[in-house]
């Protein structure tokens, strides 16, 4: 029998051939079984939970920052305004957390780690390094599908002249560096538990 005898089956009686039936589904249809066959197995419901409460309490707690900020007071000789960086503005900083990243986006996610992994001003402790993983996965995973061309996809650029962003900005050096800082500190205190929202490939992700 030939191969194309061999593509052939019988349907209600009549021959069809599996190449022309497979061609007959529509590459919407594919994307779209595609997409959802990666949202229902690519990550735990759990895990995409605490995804979602990460990202919510980032803004949350940068909403409240930028609030309290208006009403501190500083010393004679501290300046009385954020001074902005080479990288952003302080219009850029208001907007760190929305959906599209700018310049000022791997410092502010940096500072978010920092407040809940390096003080106690977060809920009275100082939280431990399954919570950089997770804030760390949680606003990757966020960037990386952001764009459905997949913009914010790799190593984190931003060119300030232009005010383009190029990749994701939790995969800025200084945002990876600052997860690693609270492994090693965790490490040297023995504190090696695991986080069930932290998958090995997320871990690779961050060498």
């Amino acid at each position: 029998m030939s191969a194309a005898d061999q593509s052939k089956s019988f349907v209600n009686g009549k021959k069809y051939n599996a190449k022309t039936v497979t061609e007959k589904i529509s590459l919407k249809t594919l994307i779209s079984t595609a997409k959802a066959s990666k949202d229902e197995h690519g990550f735990s419901k759990s895990t995409l939970g605490s995804y979602e409460r990460a990202l919510r309490q980032a803004r949350k707690w940068f909403q409240e920052q930028l609030e309290a900020e208006a009403s501190f007071k500083c010393l004679p000789d501290c300046p009385d305004v954020i001074e902005p960086s080479e990288s952003w503005t302080l219009e850029e900083l208001r907007h760190t957390f929305d959906q599209k990243p700018n310049g000022a986006s791997p410092a502010t996610l940096t500072l978010f780690i920092a407040t809940r992994c390096f003080t106690k001003g977060f809920n009275g402790k100082e939280l431990k390094k399954g919570i950089a993983e997770q804030t760390y996965s949680a606003w990757k995973k966020f960037w990386d599908n952001f764009d459905p061309n997949g913009l914010y996809r790799g190593v984190w650029h931003w060119d300030p002249e232009k005010k383009i962003a190029r990749e994701n900005p939790a995969s800025a050096p200084e945002v990876k560096e600052f997860v690693k800082a609270v492994i090693a500190r965790d490490a040297a205190l023995g504190e090696w538990q695991h986080s069930a929202a932290m998958s090995k490939e997320s871990m690779d992700h961050i060498q």
